[in-house]
């Protein structure tokens, strides 16, 4: 949630939320930045440093505005790489119905 926060700390959020989301194996999250009523509001700049701040992960894949009832346009879904790990239990449990 990074309603009312500073940049430099939302920034400072949004890096250590994700590097903890994968370090759990999470594949999709949601992040909650507000919605503003004009152009200069806090809750509209910040939207725009996440979105650059997203670009910046290379283990996220994809991200995009939630759902109405998840905060619509004042919180983004982001889908996360799956880790070595869990592509590697995939493969166990999909070789082993192959045989």
């Amino acid at each position: 949630n990074l309603l009312r926060q500073p940049v430099e700390e939302c920034r400072k959020m949004v890096f250590s939320f994700i590097q903890q989301a994968l370090a759990d194996g999470l594949r999709n999250v949601l992040i909650i930045h507000g919605k503003g009523r004009d152009d200069k509001s806090h809750a509209n700049i910040v939207r725009s440093y996440v979105a650059r701040w997203l670009t910046e992960f290379d283990d996220v894949q994809a991200y995009c505005t939630a759902l109405p009832h998840h905060g619509g346009s004042g919180a983004c879904y982001v889908a996360l790489r799956k880790t070595a790990q869990a592509k590697q239990e995939n493969w166990e449990r999909h070789a082993k119905r192959s045989r």
